[in-house]
């Protein structure tokens, strides 16, 4: 999925502050799931990313510009039907919310 850009967010340690943002799942409104990116693969998006990096650089591939690499999950929840809203909320360590996402399952 895309979407808009998000704001930018200065932290102190941007490879530490990735490793603590909080996710709260909502189905139709109804809080199903809660995790943190500290949960990742590796300990979490930045140091997963680098080792997807570091494996593709080691068999003489790399990332290109543009792809998306997707760096682990940090809620879990199968129970998703067509008509059902998904909304995630991303959290830092301080509790500010970092955005949004949402989708409608068809």
């Amino acid at each position: 999925m895309l979407g808009d850009r998000l704001r930018p967010v200065e932290l102190p340690d941007p490879a530490e502050g990735l490793r603590h943002i909080q996710t709260c799942l909502y189905v139709n409104g109804e809080h199903v799931s809660s995790g943190s990116t500290s949960e990742c693969p590796e300990g979490g998006p930045l140091h997963a990313a680098a080792w997807t990096a570091n494996h593709l650089n080691a068999r003489g591939l790399a990332l290109q510009a543009g792809q998306l690499v997707a760096t682990g999950q940090t809620c879990i929840y199968r129970g998703a039907e067509p008509g059902d809203s998904v909304v995630a909320d991303f959290f830092l360590r301080s509790g500010e919310l970092l955005g949004r996402v949402g989708v409608t399952i068809s």
